[in-house]
């Protein structure tokens, strides 16, 4: 039970049921679409944690948060790759 009771402190009420898939990725640009992939990054961890305490694992607040800046990390890596990507293809197109 203390388990249970710990868990709702770290997810929203409206998190996704743990069976249930995760969110979809959708892009964007400007500050509402990072704001948005903030949003969707807390969904996905949420998601992710639930599945764990469905099976059973017991999830803190420290490794729900180390889970979660871990995400935020590869999101943001796999973020600023797509944009050097893009410039690079860019500086090849203008020569």
């Amino acid at each position: 039970m203390a388990q249970h009771s710990r868990r709702r402190d770290l997810v929203s009420r409206d998190s996704p049921p743990a069976d249930s898939p995760p969110p979809a990725h959708q892009g964007g640009s400007g500050n509402g679409a990072r704001a948005d992939v903030a949003r969707k990054t807390k969904e996905e961890v949420d998601h992710l944690l639930a599945k764990l305490e469905n099976e059973g694992v017991e999830i803190d607040g420290k490794i729900a948060s180390i889970i979660g800046d871990g995400i935020a990390r590869i999101r943001d890596e796999a973020a600023r790759e797509h944009l050097d990507k893009i410039r690079k293809e860019k500086v090849m197109t203008v020569r």
